[in-house]
């Protein structure tokens, strides 16, 4: 029996959800690979992108072990590359164009606040090989949100272009973050691992705010999310573009070995 994504249970959306979460912004984050102010910052976030990289194959790993269990057979590239974008589960969020640095930054620290506190979430969640990959993980986001804690301070308390450009940047992300806290089916009904990220509002909101508010932006803390969820397959524009590029080689040259 061979994989495909309309045959999967709730906890294998949920790894695979995790998975793609992963493998999207790993790829937004190495294409600033040339493109880095500095070099230590291209050095930085594409180190950054490999641990998100990483994360991502021990979902994938996880996800194909549960699969194999009940007969169906896939593969870590079959996974990454021959999916459509209406196959993946990632959050809109971390699909969203680079642009300018202000973005990236503003889209790293509102990820990386939310993934840290849902890893240590997973890591207590009652499913020993989950709460493995997430205790490790864990300790890698911790290290990526002091990275995009510190570039917010620096761009909220520089110049006010810079903080212009960040205003901008979190007018246009912010509406994207209740998604975090917006529960899908799959994380209604999953039994192992238990999750509850809509528990996490508040904790994220306490580590976020007092970064953004010297901003002076009216961001409300409702978090009302209205948009076709990317946890449901919903994606914006952006994700086709990041998928072309990502998967042209594997599609050109399929079955093709290094």
């Amino acid at each position: 029996m061979t994989f495909h994504p309309g045959d999967l249970n709730a906890q294998e959306k949920l790894l695979l959800h995790l998975a793609d979460n992963g493998l999207i912004m790993n790829h937004r984050l190495c294409q600033w690979c040339a493109h880095a102010p500095e070099l230590e910052l291209e050095m930085g976030l594409a180190n950054i992108g490999l641990d998100h990289l990483g994360q991502a194959r021990l979902w994938l790993g996880r996800l194909i072990e549960t699969l194999a269990a009940r007969g169906v057979e896939t593969s870590e590239d079959e996974l990454a590359y021959f999916r459509d974008d209406d196959q993946y589960f990632n959050l809109l969020l971390v699909e969203q164009p680079n642009d300018d640095f202000a973005m990236t930054v503003g889209k790293l620290f509102l990820y990386d606040a939310f993934h840290h506190l849902a890893l240590n979430q997973l890591s207590r969640a009652g499913d020993p090989p989950v709460a493995a990959i997430a205790g490790k993980a864990a300790v890698e986001v911790g290290y990526h949100l002091r990275f995009s804690t510190h570039w917010m301070k620096v761009m909220v308390g520089g110049t006010e272009y810079s903080a212009g450009r960040m205003r901008v940047a979190l007018d246009y992300l912010w509406p994207l973050c209740g998604e975090f806290f917006t529960p899908a089916d799959y994380e209604k009904t999953v039994k192992q691992p238990r999750v509850a990220f809509a528990q996490l509002k508040d904790a994220w909101l306490q580590s976020v705010l007092p970064v953004v508010r010297p901003l002076g932006l009216a961001l409300g803390e409702a978090l009302a999310f209205h948009h076709p969820s990317g946890k449901h397959n919903r994606h914006s524009e952006h994700l086709g573009y990041v998928l072309a590029e990502m998967q042209v080689l594997a599609r050109k040259h399929a079955g093709a070995a290094w």
